[in-house]
């Protein structure tokens, strides 16, 4: 854990620091789960509060559906309501059910016949048929969307039915604010989003302006819980299905107070944490200062007697002899000591700096071949680090590859210089040079072996190459400069006796050896300029079938020796290029010339080029062995011969891909190989398009 500052820091600000950070760690690890505690039961509250407020509608909605039907009972059992239908009295039946209405407390009484007409109702219905109906909550239009719920039962004289008895409960305002005293929470019944009754004391366009469209589940456990604020007064409430056509219960709860309380008491909670946070702060302190203060009270006295020795002078203010004379005795031997010390600290400079600027590296063996010393160069050199070996064996470290034996047993004697293939550190193989001697140190009973070593993997590696290379090069010029020799020579000694067929054919191949030749030359000099970074290109706009035409004739007779068929494919509307015409006409004839020389006879090769992602993209496709995905990568660097089993396909001297991949890419494209679909390998490039005038 890092302090906030920077610069030495005393042992109090260190344990001040730390314990103040330890109180505020636990005070947040306490206070933060409790305020999220208390929020969380205060919302579980609230809603367990709601859900059983919403239970306890459901049993109050059943209580006064049980009494509405007790009511319809009665009425149907009555003796003068049966009396009266017998006598068919109309007026006297209709003012006895107004008054056994206002007696029952229900909104409506109906009494139907036995054929299912009305015989006298105490509240008109329009559009809505009573009395082939049962029990049944529904919605009227009179003239606004008004609730209703019905109960029946029937009418039975000397134990035959002569009709039914309808007893109606208007579901409005009072039903809710009723519901609203039994159960302790404002009641509502809606449809369709509109409040058709409620006790919340606001005007209904405030509660039709509120969000209340989701559709309530099927069961009391799924309810909708919705959140909401009517001006500054927010609720909890709850939505539950009343019937299935479409009327939903709406349980709503106050919950400002509820919410305050909780906030009150979270408030009290961080106003302790806060106190308990402030103390332990104070104590912290404390306990640093009573921890700190012995340590300090020893630092203080121990730098006041430290003195530096060497650096520091040595005097005394007392006047007693002996005194004088041990500070003049120290005094003098500081001195001496003082300028032996810097003597040998600047040869030591100067050997650590020699030994530092010294490339080769140096160690020390002794009788036991244990390394003794170890220099920085040979760190740079074997990957490994001084103390890792250090009087360990030699051979732990330095292990001959390719060669039986040990690293100790071919050392060079002294005056000579071996030349080891060694596995160092990370497994890594190389070359070193080696060269020993042998010496006696001062102080040492036996002799030593220094070995001097320099890394030659690059030089081994290039000398190789190059000797692989000018092999190569003078394959690819003694090749041609036979054929050459051949047909002169041919010329020469029976020109009068050849025919004009036979004449063109040694001319044909002494064309073909000349270009050779002129490829093999163009790209040994291309190569050279792009080592010597003088590799410049030429741009200008121009027309890429003109070039790959004259390509095509170019190559033509090296086809026509092989057997090959050359396709090109080149839309007529393919725009302009920008690049340097004689460096494509280079590129092709690489190209070109690799896929002939590694196709097989009497096959095709195809070249098109076409507008891809506002460059022209040209693909050069044959037949050949094509080229394994390992080898891809280094294809196109210098150097680098395919390996293959085509006869004819002798590896050249390894510049081609790689002058084609600067030239490519000095006009501003890429290149690149995949495979040809079938068989064969496809080499492709791209160059931009000239911007048009």
């Amino acid at each position: 854990m890092m302090l906030p500052f920077n610069g030495p820091r005393s042992l109090f600000l260190h344990i001040s620091f730390h314990l103040i950070l330890l109180s505020l760690l636990i005070v947040l690890a306490v206070g933060i789960p409790a305020v999220l505690y208390i929020q969380f039961e205060t919302e579980k509250q609230i809603w367990a509060q709601i859900e059983q407020g919403a239970r306890t509608s459901y049993a109050l909605f059943e209580v006064k559906e049980f009494e509405l039907a007790n009511s319809a009972k009665l009425v149907a059992e009555r003796p003068s309501l049966q009396g009266l239908i017998q006598l068919d009295d109309q007026l006297t039946l209709t003012s006895y059910l107004s008054t056994l209405k206002d007696g029952i407390q229900s909104d409506s009484i109906t009494v139907c016949n036995q054929a299912g007409k009305i015989l006298v109702e105490t509240h008109h219905f329009e559009d809505l048929h009573l009395c082939p109906r049962q029990n049944f909550l529904t919605i009227i239009q009179n003239p606004t969307e008004e609730a209703w719920l019905f109960r029946t039962h029937p009418i039975l004289i000397n134990e035959q039915e002569v009709g039914t008895a309808i007893v109606g409960k208007r579901i409005d305002d009072e039903f809710a604010a009723a519901m609203r005293t039994d159960i302790g929470m404002d009641y509502s019944i809606l449809k369709d989003g509109n409040f058709l009754a409620t006790s919340l004391e606001y005007e209904r366009t405030v509660l039709h302006g509120l969000d209340f469209q989701k559709e309530a589940h099927n069961s009391l456990t799924d309810n909708n819980q919705l959140q909401f604020t009517i001006g500054d007064k927010p609720y909890y409430a709850i939505s539950f299905p009343v019937n299935n056509d479409g009327l939903t219960g709406f349980l709503a709860l106050p919950t400002g107070e509820i919410l305050k309380s909780a906030q009150k008491q979270i408030m009290l909670m961080l106003a302790g944490i806060f106190t308990i946070l402030c103390i332990s702060i104070f104590l912290s302190s404390l306990i640093a200062h009573r921890i700190s203060k012995p340590l300090e009270e020893l630092s203080s006295q121990a730098i006041r007697s430290r003195s530096d020795f060497i650096k520091t002078p040595i005097s005394t203010n007392s006047k007693i002899m002996e005194l004088i004379e041990l500070a003049d005795a120290y005094e003098h031997a500081r001195l001496d000591l003082s300028q032996k010390v810097g003597q040998l600290q600047r040869e030591q400079d100067w050997i650590e700096h020699l030994l530092e600027a010294i490339a080769e590296g140096i160690l020390t063996l002794d009788s036991e071949n244990k390394i003794l010393f170890f220099s920085p160069a040979a760190e740079r050199i074997t990957g490994w680090k001084k103390e890792e070996v250090l009087n360990n064996p030699v051979d732990d470290y330095f292990k001959l590859v390719d060669k039986d034996g040990i690293f100790s047993g071919n050392l060079p004697s002294p005056g000579e210089k071996y030349f080891l293939n060694v596995e160092l550190a990370l497994k890594r193989q190389a070359t070193l040079s080696i060269s020993g001697a042998e010496f006696f140190p001062s102080q040492a009973s036996d002799s030593q072996i220094a070995l001097v070593f320099r890394d030659v993997t690059e030089e081994v590696a290039i000398n190789r190459l190059l000797g692989q290379f000018l092999s190569n090069v003078a394959h690819e010029f003694r090749t041609p400069l036979s054929a050459l020799f051949a047909s002169v020579e041919l010329l020469e000694d029976q020109f009068p006796e050849f025919n004009s067929g036979e004449v063109m054919e040694l001319i044909r191949s002494q064309k073909l050896g000349v270009l050779g030749l002129e490829t093999l030359i163009d790209n040994l000099l291309e190569s050279s300029s792009i080592e010597a970074r003088r590799f410049r290109v030429t741009p200008r706009s121009f027309n890429i079938e003109e070039i790959i035409s004259n390509v095509e004739q170019t190559l033509a007779p090296l086809l026509e020796k092989h057997g090959q068929h050359l396709i090109v494919k080149i839309p007529l509307d393919l725009p302009l290029v920008f690049g340097d015409p004689r460096r494509t006409v280079q590129v092709l004839i690489n190209l070109l010339s690799n896929a002939i020389k590694y196709g097989p006879e009497n096959s095709e090769i195809t070249l098109q080029a076409y507008e891809r992602e506002r460059k022209v993209r040209v693909m050069i496709s044959d037949h050949g062995p094509g080229i394994s995905p390992e080898y891809r990568q280094e294809i196109f660097t210098r150097f680098n011969l395919p390996r293959t089993e085509n006869e004819r396909a002798k590896p050249g001297a390894g510049l081609g891909l790689s002058v084609v991949r600067a030239i490519v890419e000095a006009q501003g494209g890429e290149v690149g190989v995949e495979d040809n679909p079938g068989s064969g390998a496809c080499f492709w490039f791209t160059m931009r398009l000239a911007k048009s005038k």
